[in-house]
Formats: C-alpha cells, sequence, structure tokens
C-alpha cells in the first residue's frame, strides 16, 4: 500500500483512500486477530506491514437503503466503507474499516484466509458484502466491548481481586452466591 501526501495528511493511492493525519503514514498497524484461529485463542493483537499489503477491494456502503429493520433512516456514501488486502502469507488477510472514529484494522488469520475471501469478493454484490464486513467486524467490537463491561462491573462489585503470584499480576474471580 502506498501513500500520496496532501494538505490534510498521507492518503493511500488506492481506492480506499485509508487516511493518516500525520508526519509520515505509519510502516505498520495494530489489527485485532480474527478468524477461525483467533476463536478459540485470545491472541493479542498483531502488528501488520501496511507495505505489504495490497488491495484487492474497496467496499462502500452503496445507494441509500434502509440502516436497519426498525428505522426509515437511510445510510449512502463512501463515510462508512471498508478494505481487504491481501499479504505475502496467503493465511492471513487484512480487512480495513474506516468510519467517523477512525481506521480500524483486522487481520483474518485462517488456513484458507485468501482464497475464502478471493471467492467472496467475486460472488457477493457489494451492498451485501459491505454488510457482511459490517456484521463481522460489529460483532466483534460487541464481543469485546461486552467482555470488558462484564470484568468492570466484577471489579466495581468486589467479585475481581488483583494479587501478586510469582511477582506477576494475576486476577482471582471470587464467587458469590
Amino acid at each position: 500500500m502506498n501513500f500520496l501526501k496532501t494538505d490534510y495528511g498521507w492518503v493511500s493511492d488506492d481506492a480506499l483512500k485509508l487516511c493518516f493525519h500525520s508526519e509520515q503514514p505509519p510502516d505498520t498497524v495494530e489489527a485485532h486477530r480474527i478468524g477461525h484461529g483467533s476463536c478459540y485463542n485470545g491472541y493479542p493483537g498483531a502488528r501488520v506491514s501496511l507495505k505489504e499489503a495490497i488491495m484487492q477491494r474497496a467496499v462502500e456502503f452503496g445507494p441509500p437503503r434502509s440502516s436497519s429493520v426498525t428505522t426509515d433512516t437511510k445510510w449512502t456514501g463512501n463515510s462508512y466503507r471498508f478494505g481487504l488486502c491481501s499479504l505475502p502469507d496467503r493465511h492471513r488477510v487484512l480487512i480495513i474499516e474506516i468510519n467517523g472514529s477512525g481506521n480500524f484494522f483486522y487481520l483474518w488469520d485462517q488456513q484458507d484466509a485468501l482464497v475464502m475471501w478471493t471467492t467472496l469478493l467475486r460472488q457477493i454484490p457489494e451492498p451485501q458484502l459491505w454488510d457482511l464486513l459490517h456484521g463481522l467486524t460489529g460483532t466483534w467490537q460487541n464481543g469485546t466491548h461486552i467482555e470488558r463491561n462484564r470484568l468492570y462491573a466484577m471489579v466495581a462489585a468486589g467479585k475481581l481481586q488483583r494479587r501478586k503470584i510469582r511477582g506477576q499480576d494475576a486476577y482471582r474471580c471470587v464467587e458469590s452466591r
């Protein structure tokens, strides 16, 4: 992925138009691990090289349509978009989400990642592909928020205690009836 200097920062020279408001675009980004492998293992984020990422497709919301089944609000345009990038390791695909809150990076880490995503890119129309990516990343975000809030509630209720074990911080859940 290459970047061009603009008056307001750095913008990728592809259809996604990934933007960084900084002195220089980053060489690497921290990506959340998603996909089959990360479902079972609580891996920390992964550093991914943007220089090695090759844009496969930028996905926009598309023409106006309802944003949900319970409201008449219509979304449109490119203010909320996704990009799918291949990486040198065929088992990894970088999903980039751009919205009003910033840039978010997800590393799809799975045995058949590149084959699966290139097949989906060929077969699913853009509005449905956007829905799939939005649902996937939204589910990941929601899961992390729910777990974080559960832990905060346990701390507030005094059910999670921090102590040292062999010099390391450790946490213990206190069960109450």
